[in-house]
């Protein structure tokens, strides 16, 4: 059994644990989560897989295959949970992991693999996004697998399967989040072509048949809503253009990024600096180290100039840096070897003795011999376990594996602890098992279509009250959800509350007798 094997299988046990550990964790809660989950789910329910609804309403502002693969999920596994909402984004997660892995592992060695996949998937925004049911991770995984075949095309051989898998990848990354999916890996090409004068490349990439598979795979759906409401389409995309390009939703400053990104790539980003000054001393490097260095400067110039600005984003700066990271901490020796070794094993210290003041803060007297006391211990140690047991003798690398399992494990605890807490976000998943048996149900609030998503059912909005009048002449009796204990009407109603809690009551409505004589 090689040692590529070995760390293949234990990279494998911590994907699973990573992503795909106690799903439900946290509740589907955040809008971009719900906005796939919610949008997924009615189209499933529809049969309609061409024009996504959300919430009942017309959604074209984003493209469709986070919808259609989830849906997908929810067909597969013939439920919609959080589990199979957030399955898409998970298994793209893993796959982006397993592509970076085996690209390094070509280029640069099994050691600097190891490190770049661990860093990866173990970082703070790679937990909080690859967990989540959001088109980040999907995204992420289209634009690294451009970006590789990019590579190959300019430093090993220029092959038509090489190109046509480029075009489809750049193809399926806009039909998931928009432009940018082009964008990087073009900008990134034209930065090697102009430099190096590889014009060839270029020439052999503008292939007539990887053109029109781009062409179909990214405008084609668009092609089809155009035609089919040329008014509705209009409206969205243009809105969306201005939303992202031009007056923005979430606007930042351009150094945005860079004040961010210790955050974003924590615990490993304290190797950025002595990384930095590690590549810069020591040239030259291999070609793809030198490659990772334009991905990401390319993507770093191109996030930060964006009007808008999320944490998300920020996500498609991880592959070349990871790659950069990985090389790093398995290249570098003397005092930079010594360097990574005490900072790791602080680390390593510091999260685990993190983790245990916060489990003995919530589990109080119940100590190590409770469930949770297991499960943490278990998720902690299995995937190091497991390489001590397949001998796998690399010390740095298990050192970084016993870093990442903390960090997975934790997160998960974290989450579990921090949402299923009294005063977490339960409360509308618990209210809506309670209320799903009522009919007709209506939600009186401007939007919450995450009620939709764990009720299983469409819930009609009502904006205000004399919506509300009209429907008397199909029913005689409403439920209707109001967010809060109150429900101020004008007395054209009589409001009696059946369930309620903190957050949601669920209220009996039915008509005062003179309005409706």
């Amino acid at each position: 059994m090689t040692q590529s094997f070995k760390a293949t299988i234990v990279l494998l046990v911590l994907i699973i644990q990573s992503f795909y550990w106690a799903p439900s964790a946290k509740p589907i809660d955040k809008i971009q989560e719900i906005r796939i989950a919610e949008t997924a789910r009615e189209m499933a329910a529809s049969g309609n897989w061409l024009v996504p609804y959300y919430n009942g309403e017309l959604r074209l502002q984003k493209p469709p295959l986070p919808y259609w693969l989830t849906a997908a999920s929810y067909k597969i596994f013939g439920t919609v949970n959080e589990f199979s909402a957030r399955f898409a984004a998970a298994t793209f997660a893993g796959l982006t992991v397993f592509l970076l892995f085996c690209w390094a592992r070509r280029t640069l060695g099994i050691n600097s693999a190891v490190s770049a996949a661990l860093c990866l998937m173990s970082s703070y925004i790679a937990l909080r996004y690859f967990r989540s049911g959001e088109a980040d991770a999907i995204f992420l995984f289209f634009i690294t697998a451009a970006c590789i075949m990019i590579h190959d095309l300019l430093f090993l051989r220029t092959t038509l399967k090489r190109v046509l898998l480029l075009h489809l990848c750049m193809g399926l990354g806009f039909l998931t989040k928009g432009p940018v999916a082009i964008a990087i890996p073009v900008v990134t090409l034209l930065w090697f072509v102009i430099r190096n004068r590889q014009f060839d490349v270029l020439k052999k990439c503008l292939h007539p048949a990887g053109l029109l598979i781009l062409l179909v795979t990214a405008f084609g759906w668009y092609g089809l809503i155009f035609y089919k409401m040329p008014e509705q389409a209009n409206l969205f995309v243009s809105g969306q253009i201005d939303s992202t390009f031009i007056t923005g939703n979430h606007p930042n400053p351009v150094y945005w990024y860079a004040t961010h990104i210790f955050e974003f790539f924590a615990p490993w980003s304290v190797f950025i600096i002595p990384a930095a000054i590690w590549l810069y001393k020591t040239r030259p490097h291999p070609p793809m180290v030198n490659y990772a260095v334009v991905w990401f400067v390319a993507t770093f110039i191109m996030l930060s100039f964006n009007v808008n600005k999320q944490v998300q984003y920020g996500l498609l700066l991880a592959p070349p840096l990871m790659i950069l990271l990985g090389h790093y901490l398995a290249s570098s020796e003397s005092k930079y070897a010594l360097v990574n070794r005490i900072i790791l094993l602080t680390l390593i210290t510091l999260t685990a003795g993190a983790l245990l003041i916060i489990y003995f803060k919530w589990e109080g007297a119940a100590g190590f011999a409770s469930w949770p006391a297991l499960w943490l211990a278990i998720g902690c140690l299995l995937p190091f376990a497991l390489a001590k047991l397949l001998r796998y003798n690399e010390p740095a690398r298990l050192r970084e594996l016993l870093l990442a399992s903390i960090m997975a494990s934790g997160w998960i605890y974290g989450q579990f602890h921090l949402y299923h807490a009294p005063g977490g976000k339960t409360e509308l998943k618990q209210f809506a098992s309670a209320v799903v048996h009522y009919s007709p149900l209506f939600i009186f609030a401007e939007s919450n279509p995450r009620l939709s998503f764990y009720t299983n059912r469409l819930v009609p909005v009502l904006k205000n009250e004399q919506a509300m009048l009209p429907l008397f002449s199909q029913y005689d009796r409403l439920y209707l959800i109001t967010e809060g204990k109150h429900f101020q009407h004008d007395g054209r109603v009589h409001a009696t509350e059946i369930i309620g809690n903190d957050k949601f009551s669920l209220w009996s409505l039915t008509p005062n007798i003179q309005d409706k004589e």
